[in-house]
Parts: C-alpha cells; sequence; structure tokens
C-alpha cells in the first residue's frame, strides 16, 4: 500500500494509530445505498447490486474480503474489524432490503438470511471456481448468471414476477 501511494511505510504507519485502522481504511468500501422506491422492482434491485458485488469480488484485490474471513479465525483483532466495520455494514444493508421485501409481502415465507446467504454464497462459489486470470471476463459477461441465480432464489421465495414490486 505504501508502494501505490509513493510514500514510505513509516509515514504510512504514522497516519494511523494501529495496523487494524491502516487495514479498515484500506478496506472500507461504502455499502450499496438503493431505495426501492427508485427501483422498478426487487429483481432489478438485486440484479444490480449482485453484478457490482460479483464485479468487485472478480477485481484482483476481490479476494482479499474472502482471505480476511480466513484470518478472523484466528486473529482477534481481524475478526473484530471484519464483522464490525466491513462485512458487518454490507450484511446489514442486503438484510434490510429482504425484510422490507417481506414486510411489503413481495417476498412470503423465507428466512431473510438464508435468502442472503444463498445469493452472496452463489456469487462468492462463481469467483472461487474461476481462475483468477479469467474472472474479470467473467464478470462481465456474468448478467444471465445473476438474473437465473436471482430468478432461482426469488421463485423458491413466492416472488410474483408478474407483479411490478
Amino acid at each position: 500500500m505504501a508502494v501505490h501511494a509513493s510514500v514510505s511505510k513509516d509515514a504510512l504507519y504514522r497516519r494511523y494509530e494501529s495496523r487494524a485502522d491502516l487495514l479498515l481504511a484500506a478496506l472500507t468500501v461504502p455499502v450499496a445505498s438503493l431505495d426501492f422506491e427508485h427501483h422498478a422492482s426487487l429483481r432489478e434491485l438485486l440484479t444490480a447490486v449482485a453484478l457490482q458485488t460479483l464485479a468487485e469480488w472478480s477485481e484482483p484485490e476481490g479476494t482479499i474480503a474472502f482471505r480476511l474471513l480466513v484470518e478472523a479465525t484466528a486473529n482477534p483483532e481481524i475478526r473484530d474489524i471484519y464483522y464490525d466495520k466491513l462485512q458487518g455494514p454490507h450484511t446489514r444493508n442486503w438484510l434490510s432490503w429482504i425484510e422490507e421485501a417481506i414486510a411489503r409481502g413481495v417476498l412470503t415465507g423465507i428466512e431473510p438470511r438464508a435468502f442472503l446467504d444463498a445469493l452472496l454464497g452463489g456469487l462468492m462459489m462463481r469467483v472461487m471456481t474461476t481462475p483468477p486470470e479469467r474472472r474479470r471476463h467473467m464478470a462481465a459477461h456474468s448478467e444471465t448468471y445473476v438474473r437465473e441465480l436471482i430468478d432461482l432464489l426469488l421463485t423458491g421465495a413466492g416472488y410474483r414476477f408478474d407483479a411490478r414490486s
């Protein structure tokens, strides 16, 4: 990171109180902000965010989140950052969309976390089973895959495709 910023390691470490603060600053990604009222359907909302997520995870640095997840099991400092500051806000955001869809009757008879796990798990496996040198290409040509994954999950969640919700 110091090389990328064209500064010395010492200058970089002086800016942050701890390595954890440096890690948090380097890896924080803004939480997607999408509003149901501005989208024609839940299907379109989920498709847009899933395509964005898949594209981000397909970048060379995109798998850092996966490596942090593994490292978090052995390092409490990383665990706290990962769950509280990095992954937590994104998970809460996705869950709020699913819970809002349930409250509006757009999805029925599902557990929000199971739906989210199935969606993100499908995206994660797509990245993990694609060789690194092919990930950008895969992400650029994944709209059909993402739509089929979302349609599969929405069908199981009682979504009415004929309704504009």
